[in-house]
């Protein structure tokens, strides 16, 4: 998790402020942004190599189906045999694109630091406080302070998402609601929505995975993110459907200081 040095327990958050931290991490975003792009470029070139493995695929599978008795048996056995070529082909293909995605996703350089959470969701709910007209993002604050030891960037990121995702799958509107709590030695956030609740017995936390609504757009990737972002800070992520209306919580627990 990182040095926490001389400033543990003194109550204060090391050397910075809270608005300092984040544009230092932002900075660092900003850098992490680029190398996203330069690998979106390599993963644009992976896409079209795939599409066109996949034609070949179709191509040669739609003809056997439709012609198969007309078809000579030399032209059936190349048929078949570039199917299965380039099938082996496009596994690889699919194989090393998910091996670039899962490195980059867990090669995380945290550096926690002592914050009060509070202060910090605080900040979110500002900053993505316009991020739908048609929602509303608040916060609601439990019992005064909340530290924990926390990567800010990370955590930042890690709320982004599940406020994307609370947007995402709440068509209708509504309001999305922070909260923190203390918890004995950890330290409990929250982001509730209003919208049409998780899917039952579905890990929505593994990679590529969707919600029930399949025309919502993106990878599955976010919440991916989000368990490995709450993971390499030493918590846990969970999620379920409110019993006490529409919509969904996700809860995080991290570390307490």
């Amino acid at each position: 998790m990182g040095a926490r040095g001389d400033d543990e327990g003194s109550g204060t958050v090391p050397q910075a402020t809270l608005s300092e931290l984040l544009a230092m991490e932002r900075r660092r975003a900003d850098s992490a942004e680029q190398r996203l792009r330069s690998q979106t470029m390599l993963f644009a070139e992976a896409e079209h190599k795939m599409k066109t493995t996949l034609a070949v695929i179709t191509g040669w599978a739609t003809t056997l189906d439709e012609s198969w008795d007309k078809l000579p048996d030399e032209l059936r056995r190349q048929g078949v045999t570039a199917i299965r070529r380039n099938a082996q082909d496009l596994a690889e293909q699919a194989g090393r694109l998910l091996d670039d995605a899962r490195a980059e996703i867990t090669a995380l350089d945290l550096d926690p630091v002592r914050l009060d959470l509070a202060e910090m969701l605080e900040g979110v709910t500002t900053l993505f406080g316009g991020v739908s007209r048609a929602h509303e993002v608040r916060f609601e604050r439990e019992n005064g302070e909340t530290w924990a030891w926390v990567d800010p960037a990370a955590l930042q990121q890690v709320l982004g998402h599940l406020i994307e995702n609370a947007v995402k799958y709440s068509p209708d509107g509504g309001c999305i609601t922070l909260r923190v709590r203390p918890d004995d030695d950890h330290a409990v956030l929250s982001v509730t929505d209003e919208g049409v609740g998780i899917p039952a017995e579905v890990d929505l936390f593994a990679a590529f995975q969707r919600g029930e609504d399949e025309s919502t757009q993106g990878a599955g990737l976010g919440l991916y993110i989000v368990r490995n972002l709450v993971q390499n800070m030493g918590g846990r992520v969970a999620a379920h459907r409110n019993e006490d209306g529409p919509g969904s919580t996700f809860v995080i627990t991290l570390p307490g200081a």
